[in-house]
């Protein structure tokens, strides 16, 4: 029954990609998936009908639900009538306002993970975050896992982008592997989207309220706050991952600054 399930599922949301098109922006990486996203369905929101999955839909079985726009329901019998109906109506019907773009947090447990959720919704922008060996889990050693997250950018086409860390040496070496345009992201001086001064903010309680900071992207520099942040580098990775994926997506930095403000 399980992988009856999944095969519906997959069918389902693949007919429905192929009617809407949405543009599919896929995030993998050991760690920061989900605040880059988070981030980047804030900021294309001001431009684009935008959604990103929710918390934990982002495996074989949470990924197509999203792409129909359900919740799990789990073993509930009339949960699951409920989304074979959604799915069946948006395919027959057409719902003018399913979403122009979709951010897919795409999680990578076992080997072989990332080549089937591709397959189901294949990406416009592909984007890898990290490499840590404090999420091995499943793969054992960081070649294993960096081998399977590579899959995120070497199913891009030339028409299509690759958005990678340029400060994590074995995923900006994941450039040679695609034949998507790369852009890069980080703190490096020869990082495409680069952060540089950072300076903290504190509040009149001595309690950090957030970073300043400067973003510099193709000769222009736009200064960007981030309230809230409060690891100074570990905090800008996700929002720098994040404009890159706007900027990519036709915003202009000017207008990311501002969105970012809250």
């Amino acid at each position: 029954m399980r992988t009856l399930v999944k095969k519906l599922l997959k069918f389902f949301s693949r007919c429905i990609l192929k009617k809407y098109q949405p543009d599919i922006i896929g995030i993998t990486g050991s760690v920061g998936k989900t605040s880059v996203k988070d981030i980047a369905v804030k900021i294309l929101s001001s431009k684009f009908r935008v959604v990103g999955n929710p918390e934990g839909h982002n495996n074989q079985f949470g990924l197509p639900l999203a792409i129909i726009g359900c919740t799990t329901p789990s073993r509930s019998f009339w949960g699951w009538c409920k989304v074979w109906g959604k799915a069946l109506k948006l395919i027959f019907k057409r719902d003018k306002n399913y979403p122009e773009v979709l951010v897919l947090e795409m999680l990578a447990s076992r080997s072989g993970d990332l080549e089937k959720l591709t397959n189901i919704a294949p990406c416009k922008i592909g984007v890898v975050t990290s490499l840590t060996d404090g999420y091995l889990d499943y793969f054992k050693t960081l070649k294993k896992l960096s081998q399977e997250l590579r899959s995120m950018v070497s199913h891009l086409d030339k028409n299509n982008y690759a958005i990678l860390n340029r400060d994590e040496e074995d995923i900006f070496a994941m450039s040679k592997k695609t034949d998507a345009d790369v852009i890069t992201f980080g703190f490096h001086p020869e990082a495409e989207v680069r952060a540089s001064d950072l300076l903290e903010k504190f509040g009149d309680n001595g309690e950090k309220e957030g970073l300043y900071f400067k973003i510099s992207y193709a000769g222009s520099v736009v200064p960007m706050y981030l309230a809230g942040a409060k690891k100074r580098k570990a905090d800008v990775y996700p929002s720098l991952a994040a404009i890159a994926i706007a900027l990519t997506m036709g915003l202009h930095l000017v207008e990311i600054s501002e969105v970012l403000k809250s």
